[in-house]
């Protein structure tokens, strides 16, 4: 009997630990994919209102679903309803479908909001003015700068503001064999 209880106790001395790392690993990867998928629905919710087309945060946050929400079928076809109305053009669609992933999203998370949430985003008056300000602000700085076109040719980068570098080489003599710099 004592042999066997020896026995006993030190398979479970070694097999309990590694099983309990194992257990927590895949706990904490676990956790860690919900952490993921919580951060771009954060993400797209957060930018609801403004619009997800003029915003990098949310275009990175559109960008990762497939492969955050892999695991998640119906996100990834509602994902893909979405990016295919948005070439397409229709902004009902694109509306509709933006609300769909949302939802489909939060169901994912096992969130409790709906379609009337995410449809009706909170937008307060000051910032839509801003956002009007700041659009009509970059129109006048694109106008300005085609109003005058000799500013396009002395930006960095442009062909005709940098010199080749065939300009700047002096030439020099060849001796009798082909060589430069002979004298």
């Amino acid at each position: 009997m004592e042999l066997g209880f020896i026995i006993v106790n030190s398979i479970a001395i070694v097999v309990i630990p590694i099983v309990a790392v194992l257990i927590a690993h895949r706990l904490q990867n676990r956790a860690s994919k919900r952490k993921d998928k919580i951060d771009v629905f954060k993400t797209l919710v957060t930018y609801n209102a403004y619009g997800w087309g003029g915003n990098f945060r949310a275009v990175d946050a559109l960008n990762s679903i497939p492969i955050i929400y892999s695991d998640d079928k119906a996100v990834i076809e509602q994902h893909g309803k979405y990016i295919q109305s948005c070439a397409i053009g229709n902004v009902q669609d694109m509306k509709t479908n933006k609300v769909k992933l949302l939802e489909v999203m939060s169901k994912s998370l096992d969130y409790k909001n709906g379609w009337e949430v995410f449809q009706n985003p909170y937008l307060p008056q000051g910032i839509i003015e801003e956002m009007e300000n700041e659009r009509l602000y970059k129109e006048g700085q694109v106008g300005f700068a085609q109003l005058f076109p000799f500013i396009k040719n002395m930006m960095p980068g442009n062909n005709m503001a940098q010199s080749s570098s065939s300009e700047n080489e002096t030439v020099q003599p060849q001796d009798k064999k082909g060589k430069g710099g002979g004298k």
